[in-house]
């Protein structure tokens, strides 16, 4: 049976996770399009909808440029017979056979399969940071200087500090937090507010998604906080904000974030994208990445 006109993709909402979530610990990819919470925040801004179908996963997704797109499909069917349904599908509602957030791993598969008929472009703003669990705990040699010195300012500034995990009991002053300095967040323009919008959506399914967070607290008062989700050996740190006027309060959150976890279990942190952020890119390079997950946008001829 193939994907037809009867058989339609569905916008993802919140009680659709359960269902899809299993399907994103198959493949070892890593990057943060394949993680639950990463989808689901951006899931409006990309008008996102799935399809179940012949136990595989299905994502259509609308581009940058207004394009319909698909990402790899996730399943337990063979490539060969998903991509064979994708292609069917694209042929029976006349759109171009597209996919976007493709990583190297699923590129070199469509490349085996298509071959010249190929087209693949790097989206080098879209690229995810990936570091070594073990790396970003210690912060141990000259390399890591920069942020070790942040963090120890902060210690002098704020010796008082507590970091404290997020639970369903103090959620509400993460919420506050944002309310609070929504202007103060909302500074660096449309991808911020898109972010600061999601993030207030994510944190209302906080513990239906399974998520880990926590903050940085300095006399009652929140200046950081970070909330993140594991997918088999990697933690995804999907929001990360602070008060800049805390010297060193994004180096100490993400320090204090990554305590919690038990290296042997969690291997990698990804730190997701810069968007462009020029500013943003050097801070995520200053952690000395292991690699940059690269993506890219495919057309099928």
């Amino acid at each position: 049976m193939s994907i037809n006109r009867r058989i339609n993709f569905k916008p993802v909402e919140a009680e659709d996770i359960p269902i899809i979530s299993p399907y994103f610990a198959i493949p070892d990819f890593r990057t943060c399009d394949f993680s639950i919470g990463g989808m689901f925040m951006w899931r409006k801004y990309f008008e996102t909808s799935y399809l179940l179908h012949e136990d595989c996963l299905f994502f259509k997704i609308k581009y940058f440029d207004g394009q319909i797109c698909f990402t790899f499909p996730l399943g337990h069917i063979s490539i060969d017979r998903s991509l064979d349904l994708l292609e069917e599908y694209t042929i029976n509602e006349n759109i171009d056979y597209k996919f976007c957030t493709v990583p190297e791993e699923a590129l070199s598969i469509l490349l085996t399969r298509y071959g010249n008929r190929l087209n693949a472009v790097e989206t080098r703003d879209w690229f995810d940071y990936l570091y070594n669990m073990d790396d970003l705990s210690d912060l141990k040699g000259n390399k890591y200087s920069g942020p070790r010195n942040h963090i120890n300012r902060f210690l002098k500034l704020y010796p008082h500090y507590n970091y404290v995990k997020i639970n369903e009991n103090n959620i509400h002053k993460v919420q506050q937090f944002l309310l609070d300095y929504q202007g103060y967040l909302l500074k660096d323009g449309v991808v911020a507010e898109q972010e600061y919008m999601r993030t207030k959506e994510l944190l209302s399914y906080f513990e239906f998604f399974n998520l880990f967070g926590g903050y940085i607290d300095i006399d009652n008062k929140i200046i950081a906080f970070t909330i993140g989700e594991v997918v088999n050996d990697t933690v995804f740190i999907h929001v990360e904000k602070a008060l800049t006027e805390y010297h060193g309060a994004y180096q100490i959150i993400a320090k204090e974030f990554l305590k919690q976890f038990h290296p042997d279990a969690v291997r990698y942190v990804n730190r997701e994208e810069d968007v462009g952020n020029l500013g943003l890119r050097k801070a995520k390079l200053a952690y000395h990445p292991i690699a940059l997950l690269k993506k890219f946008v495919v057309s099928i001829k």
